[in-house]
């Protein structure tokens, strides 16, 4: 049996507009220049997003000058079921801009290798990619989508295929990399859930969710948590 402890207060932060960041190492070039990630594929508390008329977007350094900072491991994407489909763009960083250098392929392959996904991005270009098309590689609650230049891997992109309100809790504890970070006061305008989404092979043991100890003592009750059920908490 895995314990876990979550605190009765727990920070629901939004993501920091983040993206194409860090130069070179060896040789920087230039001004660093910020993609801003949609805040549709961003923890917004517990609101659903709103469609809107265009898919949020997605936009990648194709350059090989500057690393992809946009829904990293440590800050995902949240794609929200409401949202039928994103764009991904390949800006180069430079101009003119070098088709045969500055290409980019996203690729995502299924743990058993029966099943790929690719896209091939020319410089300047947008794909738009399907949520529907990425369920089936999902795997521990996450998608991961590789980004290749001439080949080799580059960056990745992270997204997380659930509701807004919803807290992933995987076997070493919660996906959401918010609720791994320190504690602090804070509230939740509406209620949420919690989900055991797990990597074991075989069945999965189930969860317990206990509150630290804390002065005064808590109400809160331990929950259990079988794989893949979900469990409403009333905030």
């Amino acid at each position: 049996m895995i314990r876990i402890a979550l605190p009765t207060m727990i920070a629901l932060a939004v993501f920091p507009c983040l993206a194409a960041g860090a130069a070179d190492a060896v040789s920087p070039q230039g001004d660093v220049k910020l993609y801003q990630l949609d805040e549709r594929l961003q923890r917004q508390a517990c609101t659903t997003p709103a469609p809107n008329q265009l898919p949020p977007e997605i936009v990648l350094d194709g350059s090989g000058r500057y690393l992809d900072l946009i829904a990293t491991r440590s800050k995902p994407a949240y794609w929200s079921a409401v949202l039928p489909q994103i764009l991904i763009r390949n800006a180069p960083d430079r101009d003119p801009p070098r088709d045969d250098e500055d290409s980019l392929e996203i690729r995502a392959a299924a743990a058993d290798s029966l099943m790929s996904f690719s896209v091939k991005l020319k410089p300047k270009q947008t794909a738009t990619v399907s949520r529907s098309n990425l369920v089936p590689f999902e795997r521990g609650g996450i998608v991961q989508l590789e980004v290749l230049r001439s080949g080799l891997v580059i960056s990745s992109l992270w997204l997380i295929l659930r509701e807004y309100n919803v807290i992933l809790i995987g076997d070493d504890g919660p996906l959401d990399p918010v609720y791994r970070s320190a504690i602090v006061p804070a509230y939740m305008k509406c209620d949420f859930q919690l989900e055991h989404v797990t990597t074991m092979s075989g069945p999965a043991p189930p969860l317990v969710l206990e509150a630290p100890a804390m002065q005064p003592p808590s109400n809160f009750q331990p929950i259990d948590l079988s794989a893949r059920p979900i469990a409403k908490l009333l905030w």
